[in-house]
């Protein structure tokens, strides 16, 4: 029997991630504090609920530029680290996908919560518009 892969998630990239353990602690006091058995219960149908949305999630398979988007890398550096091996493809050749716990992060990219950068530095966009990368 195959085992299931081993998902990762960083908490300070997806605050989300930290809500299980948060409904987990929920359901605790609400046992501890109240007694009920029913509102803990809610609290970890919760807590099963988002992680089973939180492994969907690091299972999909997204396009380069989708990829680009996530990681903070441009298509043509995640393509190269197709070619070269360094992240597996989940797609075709002609049409590559990087499954999102593969997905490589760019040091200091999105670190803020809740905010998108689409780039690093006003060079890395210039090069990406000179290169025609979107």
């Amino acid at each position: 029997m195959e085992t299931a892969p081993e998902l990762r998630v960083s908490p300070s990239l997806f605050p989300i991630a930290r809500l299980p353990q948060e409904f987990r602690d929920n359901a605790m006091a609400a046992r501890r504090l109240t007694g009920s058995e029913a509102a803990a219960h809610v609290w970890e149908e919760a807590a099963a609920e988002v992680e089973h949305g939180l492994g969907e999630a690091l299972l999909e398979p997204l396009t380069l530029v989708a990829a680009a988007l996530e990681s903070g890398y441009t298509r043509s550096h995640l393509n190269r680290m197709l070619r070269d091996g360094k992240l597996p493809n989940s797609g075709t050749e002609g049409e590559p996908l990087i499954l999102r716990m593969h997905l490589p992060r760019k040091p200091g990219f999105g670190i803020a919560e809740g905010v998108v950068q689409p780039a690093s530095s006003q060079a890395q966009a210039a090069r990406a518009v000179i290169e025609g990368e979107d």
